[in-house]
C-alpha cells in the first residue's frame, strides 16, 4: 500500500508496513539511508525510477532472502544489504550501475554475483565475509580494489574471452594485466609456458583438461588459487609436468581433483604461501624436489603412493607426514632433508625412511618397481650402467648388495647379478629373490639416482 512508504521530495524515507514481498513506488528516485533497516521484508523489486539505494538501506533485514533491480539503477551505498544472512538470490545487475558501495553486501548469503560490466567502484569488503559466496563472474573491465570479496570463499570466472586456444589448447593470455580466468569446458590441455610469468590471480580448469604441460603456470607471482573440477563422469586432469606451478609464491589453494596420476619434478617448488593440498588417492608418486621449498606443514599420503624421490620436500615447513598408503615402496635417503646441514628429518606416522620391505621381494618389485620406477631400466650396455641399479640392505646382517642387473623368471621369481662386500672384498655374487628372503626378510630397497639414464 502507498500508506506504507514515506517518500520525500522523491527519497522514500521509510517503509512503515509488514508485508512480506514489497514493490518500490515508481515515484522513489532513491531509497534513503536506513530506510528499511531490520524490516521483517523478505522480496524486495526495485523499479527502473530508482537511480540510488542509500547507506544502510536494508542492513539488519535477516528475512530478506530476493532482491530485483531494474535498468536505471546507478548506485548501490555502502551497507546496503549488509547483515542480510538470508539473501541468496541476488538479482542481475543492471548494466547501469556504476558504484558498489564498500560492504554493500557484507555477511549476507550470496552464493553467486555477476558483476555488471561498466562497474567503476567496488568498495572494500563489498562482498565481504559471504560465506556461500563461491563464484564471482568479473567482467573485462573489472580493477581489483581493497579486498572487496575479503573473507568470503569464492572463485572467480572471467567472462572476457582472455585466453588464447589452438585445437583446444590454451596456450596463452591476451591481456597482460591482472586477470581471473575460467577455462572454456571444452579445453583438453594447457600448453607448455602457458601462463607463466603472467598476472593470473586465479584460474579454474575444466575436467575436459587432461595434462598441464611443462612450466604451464611458473613464476605467476600473483597466482593464488588453482581449481580443477571434477566432473560427473569422475573426470579431470590426470598429468602435472615439469614445473607447473613453481616459483608461484602467493599460490595458497589448490584443488587437484579426483583423477592425478603422475605429478613432474618441481611441480610447485617454491609455492611458500602454500601451506595444505589434498593429494589424489590415485596418484602414483612424489618426484624429485615436487614441494621443496613450500610452506607446507603436514601431509597425508594416499592409499597407492609408490615412491618419494629426492628432495621432494626439501627446505619447506613441514614437519609431519601421515603415511596411509599401502604400496609405498621407496624413499628417497634425501626426501625429508630440510637443508644439507642440519639435516633435519620430519616425523612420518605409518612408515620411516628406510622402509622395511613386508613382502617377498619377487612381488614387491613385480608389482611396484617395475611400473612405478620404469625410468631407472634393468641392465644396459652402456658403460654409464656400470653403476648399481639399486642397493639392498639388511639391518639384521649387516649386508649391503649392489644390484647391477635384474631379470624376471617365468615362475614370477627374479634372477639378480651384482656384488656383495665382506672382509673388505668385493665379490660378485648371482641370486634370486627367493633366496634372498631365505637369508632375512628385513631388506630395505635403496634406488640409485645415479643408475638413471636419458
Amino acid at each position: 500500500m502507498m500508506s506504507d512508504f514515506v517518500i520525500e521530495n522523491g527519497t522514500l524515507v521509510s517503509y512503515l508496513g509488514k508485508e512480506a514481498a514489497v514493490e518500490i513506488p515508481e515515484d522513489a528516485v532513491r531509497i534513503g539511508p536506513e530506510a528499511f533497516r531490520g524490516s521483517p521484508v523478505e522480496r524486495v523489486v526495485f523499479p527502473s525510477t530508482v537511480k540510488e539505494i542509500g547507506v544502510r538501506a536494508f542492513d539488519g533485514c535477516a528475512s530478506l532472502k530476493k532482491i530485483s533491480f531494474n535498468f536505471g539503477l546507478v548506485r548501490i551505498g555502502a551497507y546496503a544489504f549488509s547483515r542480510c544472512v538470508a539473501l541468496t538470490q541476488i538479482g542481475e545487475f543492471p548494466i547501469t550501475l556504476k558504484e558498489i558501495g564498500a560492504c554493500a553486501f557484507y555477511g549476507s548469503g550470496a552464493s553467486f554475483v555477476r558483476l555488471p560490466p561498466f562497474l567503476d567502484k567496488l568498495g572494500d569488503k563489498a562482498f565481504g565475509m559471504c560465506p556461500e559466496l563461491k563464484v564471482v563472474s568479473v567482467p573485462n573491465s573489472y580493477r581489483l580494489g581493497e579486498k572487496p570479496f575479503y573473507g568470503s570463499p569464492c572463485i572467480y570466472e572471467h567472462e572476457a574471452a582472455v585466453v588464447e586456444y589452438q585445437n583446444g589448447v590454451a596456450v596463452g593470455l591476451k591481456t597482460k594485466e591482472r586477470t581471473f580466468v575460467r577455462l572454456m569446458k571444452d579445453t583438453v590441455e594447457i600448453g607448455e609456458h602457458a601462463f607463466a610469468d603472467s598476472l593470473v590471480i586465479s584460474v579454474v580448469i575444466p575436467p575436459s583438461v587432461k595434462r598441464i604441460r611443462q612450466g604451464a603456470f611458473a613464476d605467476c607471482k600473483g597466482l593464488k588459487t588453482v581449481i580443477m573440477e571434477r566432473g560427473e563422469d569422475g573426470s579431470g586432469p590426470t598429468e602435472i609436468e615439469d614445473d607447473a606451478f613453481s616459483g608461484c609464491k602467493e599460490l595458497e589453494r589448490v584443488d587437484l581433483g579426483t583423477r592425478l596420476e603422475h605429478m613432474g619434478e618441481r611441480a610447485f617448488k617454491g609455492c611458500r604461501s602454500l601451506k595444505s593440498i589434498r593429494l589424489p588417492s590415485g596418484l602414483c608418486g612424489i618426484p624429485y624436489e615436487c614441494f621443496s621449498k613450500t610452506g607446507l606443514t603436514e601431509l597425508t599420503l594416499p592409499e597407492n603412493i609408490g615412491y618419494i624421490d629426492g628432495k621432494a620436500f626439501y627446505d619447506s615447513k613441514i614437519e609431519r607426514i601421515h603415511n596411509s598408503s599401502m604400496n609405498l615402496v621407496y624413499i628417497d635417503p634425501t626426501a625429508y632433508y630440510r637443508d644439507y646441514h642440519s639435516r633435519g628429518r620430519i616425523r612420518i606416522d605409518g612408515g620411516s625412511i628406510g622402509l622395511v620391505c613386508t613382502q617377498r621381494i619377487s612381488k614387491l618389485i613385480d608389482s611396484q618397481l617395475e611400473r612405478i620406477l620404469r625410468r631407472y631400466p634393468f641392465g644396459s650396455n652402456n658403460p654409464e650402467r656400470l653403476k648399481p641399479f639399486c642397493v639392498l640392505r639388511s639391518g639384521k646382517y649387516s649386508q649391503e648388495i649392489e644390484v647391477m642387473e635384474a631379470q624376471s623368471l617365468v615362475n614370477g621369481d627374479w634372477m639378480f647379478n651384482g656384488f656383495i662386500a665382506g672382509d673388505g672384498v668385493r665379490r660378485f655374487i648371482s641370486f634370486s629373490a627367493d633366496e634372498l628372503m631365505n637369508v632375512s626378510d628385513d631388506w630395505h630397497i635403496v634406488i640409485c639416482k645415479s643408475a638413471k639414464t636419458a
